[in-house]
């Protein structure tokens, strides 16, 4: 059997931030409802079984000082010293690496429609994008949807979401939820092989600006734990990615 080529310097600096990308939010990068943290009456919103608190809240201080001494300095970096038009190649080119993973796992649930847009957007653009850089397929029409995980896979299949789980380096989760991400995990290590932290640290860079205001949210709370778990409870969708 052949062995791999070592990992380049990029994919291993890639790989230290993609593990510490996802401290605060998890695998998702996703937009905030206007006021979601913010608001006053956040503590009526749903509420989540938490019978691992006492971990979950160590494990919460242990992912916000992750994010305060590796995620944010490179953020920043990130944003500050790489020209725009890179991070934008960079945002197509990881949008387009979604699109098959998400064409898979919607087909799975029979949603043969959402699939054929995953795909065809992914064809457009690798092929006439310059292999993904370029976003072709949004200025010819096709429709853009949300990633589709594998913890949308099981949320389709009425999966229930287990109690309120903060994973270390991961972010906040629940049981269902960290089983999808095992298998996205498995699937973008088997098909992106060495490419995968690359993939992984593009995904979260490019949602900085959610991320840092969810973090500036949570210094000025009393309870910046359960504050952060009230948010997820509100922000946890449905299943499947928004149309």
């Amino acid at each position: 059997m052949s062995r791999q080529p070592p990992l380049s310097a990029l994919a291993r600096g890639a790989r230290a931030l993609a593990f510490c990308a996802i401290a605060v939010l998890g695998g998702r990068v996703e937009a905030a409802p206007s006021g979601a943290l913010e608001d006053e009456g956040w503590a009526d919103g749903p509420v989540v079984a938490d019978p691992w608190e006492p971990l979950n809240r160590r494990l919460f201080a242990l992912n916000l000082r992750l994010y305060d001494s590796v995620l944010e300095p490179a953020f920043r970096f990130y944003t500050g010293k790489v020209p725009e038009d890179a991070q934008r190649a960079l945002r197509n080119l990881v949008d387009t690496a979604r699109q098959p993973f998400s064409a898979l796992a919607s087909a799975s649930t029979g949603d043969w429609a959402l699939s054929r847009d995953y795909l065809h957007r992914f064809g457009v653009n690798a092929v006439f994008g310059l292999l993904g850089t370029l976003d072709v397929a949004s200025e010819i029409g096709v429709p853009r949807h949300e990633p589709f995980t594998v913890g949308d896979v099981l949320c389709d299949y009425a999966v229930p979401p287990g109690p309120y789980l903060v994973l270390p380096f991961f972010g906040p989760s629940n049981l269902r939820g960290a089983a999808g991400r095992v298998g996205d995990i498995a699937l973008g290590v088997y098909a992106l092989a060495d490419y995968y932290p690359i993939y992984i640290a593009g995904t979260h860079l490019q949602g900085y600006e959610k991320i840092s205001a969810g973090r500036r949210a949570l210094e000025d709370a009393l309870d910046s734990y359960a504050m952060g778990r009230a948010a997820f409870a509100q922000l946890d969708r449905t299943c499947g990615p928004p149309k």
